[in-house]
């Protein structure tokens, strides 16, 4: 029998973390969050204008019914113990007493809403506002570690789509596009008193992790991004710095909002936008559904459902209160979906840890975000930053995540929601780190796989040499290696590039015929390396260089993997209801080498047509979860086997439910649906990790 796979199955615990006690703002702990899975129940406290002709730059005013509301979001409808406010009741007359309230309770108020550039305070509403020091001391000697902080909420976006392409001049190296980005954002976190939650929208957590100032990292998921790529950036910040991460669920796409206390759609208009609210505008009841049960098991350690909605503004209920009949307000589907997602959490603590064994390195500066995504919506595709132009690297990066999350790209550009959520056909397994990452972070991993406008030089390559002779495993290109690195990868980097159209995989010398591509000349150093792909003068395409350690390191030839670029007759354009196409492609046989063997590192097997699938690892070496989402219209049905063993017991978690166990079980997902399952092998399957 082949060896065990040895798998990281431990929580991220920012107290672990080097310097935790040394930082001056520190990351919410475990400990802080009562070791408990947590979901924000209320976010609008009823305000009222006092005096609206006041000279203040905001008028008089003050929270109404603080203890009604309160109690029915906290206690006759228990949708949980986080308050996420807008930050007028900060200038409310009586906010000491909201504030005490609150910490009577002991709630917690996390990301404190509404910063927005250049909006005025005077509306109570968005802002670009200032809470004075008076306010954050308040709030911190009466809730301590319960006041998680206020909201650097969508920021990035709004950075992106607005602010990038103001700079003059315009930035000529990514280095110099982050010194901007990061000037930015330091204004703006000094303005939040330096003490914040993260809610991105797009792939830049990481560097929000890095100003030392956030203390959770956070995204809105929906119709922003696509949510598995989301997370694989906001996962892989949250491990590389130690910084515990949560997830807020957005009922907007462009057209419109989720409302389901309407009757039906109604039109808006708010300066040059129209949108719908309704019972069928915004995000689908299904798709919101899915994307709850996903954050849990995305190992979130907060949820935040809904703008708003959890309760009708139209229709009553009864419920008892103290003995005593009461009319109350009714559920919402909004409100039920909540109050379900909590009680199967209550039934099922003990989730695991999601199993990601892949890294995904980019260059600290690479800046990446998607070829299109919602900011702005529509506008030029291709940028990084907001204001530079895609390099053949960054193509690598949109290419390959086109074949880990089919359609990724798509993401709200179609009013069918496609994009939002994709299959996966090679398993929901991947993390996004940065070239920073430290050593102890990066060994957790199972493989490294190097993307974009990366070098292997300098701390980098100490740091991935060190994890090849541990154990780990190796992607690398050649364009993206420098001469320091041939011993450890069997091969040497000739000064020499030239064209092919063709490959030939060793294992069946099976000729592809392939679009017009750069190869880099290598020579092999190594008397047992072996070569997976030569062109037809015996020129290694790849190679793969086995370690005693067990890890492995495998070098594609061609440049990024990718072809030369493609002629087009028209320009790309970015258009709604359409699809993106790229300008370069991946190389048949890249895609028939590498992603089979990123394939293997999932520890079972899916039978079946595609479905976006993950695993998580708990403490017990026999027990597995698996998380299966049918993003279709029409119902999946499949079968799953662990790898090395066979199945002696399975229950599906969303009806508690055995299953019939044995080489492997049938599945049936419905439509637009998600099951997750506890299976438990009749072996062990897996070994852990230690530091």
């Amino acid at each position: 029998m082949n060896k065990l796979p040895v798998v990281w199955n431990k929580k991220v615990n920012p107290v672990d973390y080097p310097g935790f006690t040394k930082r001056k703002v520190k990351p919410i702990t475990w400990e802080d969050l009562e070791n408990q899975f947590h979901t924000i129940a209320l976010r609008h406290l009823k305000i009222e204008k006092i005096d609206s002709s006041s000279t203040q730059s905001f008028p008089k005013c003050r929270v109404v019914n603080i203890k009604e509301t309160l109690d029915l979001y906290t206690k006759i409808y228990d949708f949980g113990r986080v308050i996420a406010p807008m930050w007028s009741f900060i200038v409310a007359e009586n906010f000491r007493e909201v504030v005490d309230e609150i910490a009577r309770r002991k709630l917690y108020i996390s990301n404190i809403v509404g910063y927005v550039p250049t909006c005025i305070p005077s509306s109570l509403y968005w802002a670009e506002y200032k809470p004075p020091l008076e306010v954050h001391e308040y709030l911190l000697e009466k809730l301590g570690h319960r006041f998680i902080g206020w909201e650097n909420g969508e920021q990035d976006g709004r950075y992106v789509a607005g602010y990038a392409k103001m700079f003059c001049p315009a930035p000529l190296t990514r280095r110099q596009a982050y010194k901007y980005f990061m000037e930015y954002f330091h204004r703006l976190c000094n303005d939040l008193q330096n003490y914040l939650v993260s809610q991105s929208t797009l792939t830049f957590p990481h560097y929000f992790a890095h100003m030392g100032n956030h203390r959770l990292l956070g995204a809105e998921i929906g119709a922003r991004l696509c949510v598995p790529l989301l997370f694989a950036f906001l996962r892989g910040a949250g491990k590389q710095y130690g910084i515990l991460w949560f997830c807020d669920i957005s009922l907007w796409n462009h057209w419109g909002y989720f409302d389901p206390d309407r009757e039906e759609n109604v039109e808006f208009k708010e300066k040059n936008h129209r949108y719908m609210a309704g019972p069928t505008a915004g995000l689908s009841l299904s798709l919101l559904r899915r994307l709850w049960y996903l954050g849990v098991m995305y190992d979130c350690v907060m949820i935040g459902l809904g703008e708003k909605g959890h309760l009708s503004h139209k229709k009553t209920t009864i419920r008892a209160i103290k003995g005593e009949p009461r009319k109350v307000p009714a559920l919402t589907a909004i409100g039920k979906l909540q109050l379900e997602g909590m009680n199967w959490v209550r039934r099922h603590p003990n989730r695991g840890t999601m199993y990601t064994p892949i890294a995904l390195i980019l260059d600290f500066y690479t800046g990446w975000t998607p070829p299109r995504h919602y900011y702005p919506w529509g506008g030029e595709p291709y940028m990084v930053w907001g204001n530079m132009p895609y390099q053949k690297g960054d193509h690598q990066i949109d290419l390959f995540f086109r074949e880990i999350f089919p359609g990724y790209e798509n993401c709200s550009y179609y009013r069918d929601e496609r994009g939002i959520l994709t299959p996966t056909p090679y398993g929901d397994i991947f993390d996004v780190l940065l070239s920073n990452v430290p050593d102890f972070v990066l060994n957790r991993y199972n493989a490294v796989v190097m993307l974009g406008e990366i070098h292997l030089k300098g701390d980098v390559l100490e740091k991935i040499r060190k994890f090849v002779e541990a154990g780990g495993s190796l992607v690398v290109f050649a364009n993206q290696l420098q001469e320091d690195a041939d011993d450890l990868l069997g091969i040497r980097l000739l000064k020499s590039t030239r064209e092919c159209d063709h490959a030939i995989l060793t294992s069946e010398n099976l000729v592809l015929r392939e679009p017009t591509y750069t190869m880099h000349k290598m020579k092999i150093i190594d008397a047992n390396i072996n070569v997976l792909a030569i062109t037809r003068h015996r020129e290694p395409l790849v190679t793969c260089k086995k370690h005693t350690s067990d890890g492995e390191v495998l070098v594609f030839a061609a440049d990024y993997g990718l072809s030369d670029r493609l002629a087009f007759k028209k320009p790309i354009f970015n258009e709604c209801e359409r699809p993106l196409p790229s300008p370069y492609q991946i190389l048949e046989h890249v895609r028939a080498l590498l992603l089979p063997w990123l394939r293997n590192f999932n520890l079972i097997k899916i039978i079946g047509p595609p479905i976006q699938f993950l695993t998580s690892v708990t403490e017990d070496p026999t027990r597995l979860l698996v998380t299966l989402c049918n993003n279709d219209v029409l119902p999946w049905f499949g079968y799953i086997r662990i790898k090395r063993a066979k199945i002696a017991r399975a229950v599906n978690w969303m009806t508690d439910k055995s299953l019939q166990g044995g080489s492997y079980i049938s599945i049936k997902v419905p439509p637009h649906d998600i099951v997750i399952l506890e299976l438990h092998a009749d072996r062990p399957i897996v070994r852990f990790k230690e530091e």
